[in-house]
């Protein structure tokens, strides 16, 4: 993801980062990137936090990254998803003190 965002910030710093190739910019491409990352089942609440912080510091929240969904959408619903997922890997790391 690194060197997306480091080709990506290279790109804008050119204005190149809006320039169609093969149908898509590569502020739609990065968006795309990054809402894939956050899906990631085994992305950390934090991981998505920082994935957020990517996205708002280069203005790509509001990019469509589906038919339906921002990257800004995509990213509050893995952040749910991720946060629900520590719970659940909390609560089955906790031994449960009736089953002593």
């Amino acid at each position: 993801m690194e060197q997306a965002v480091t080709l990506y910030d290279w790109m804008a710093r050119h204005e190149l980062h809006e320039r169609e190739i093969n149908g898509a910019t590569a502020t739609q491409v990065l968006a795309s990137h990054l809402s894939t990352k956050a899906l990631d089942a085994e992305v950390s609440p934090e991981e998505v936090a920082a994935l957020r912080d990517v996205a708002d510091s280069r203005g790509l929240l509001k990019i469509q990254v589906s038919e339906t969904e921002t990257l800004d959408q995509v990213l509050h619903e893995a952040r749910e998803l991720a946060v629900h997922a520590a719970v659940e890997q909390a609560k089955a790391d906790t031994p449960d003190p009736q089953a002593e």
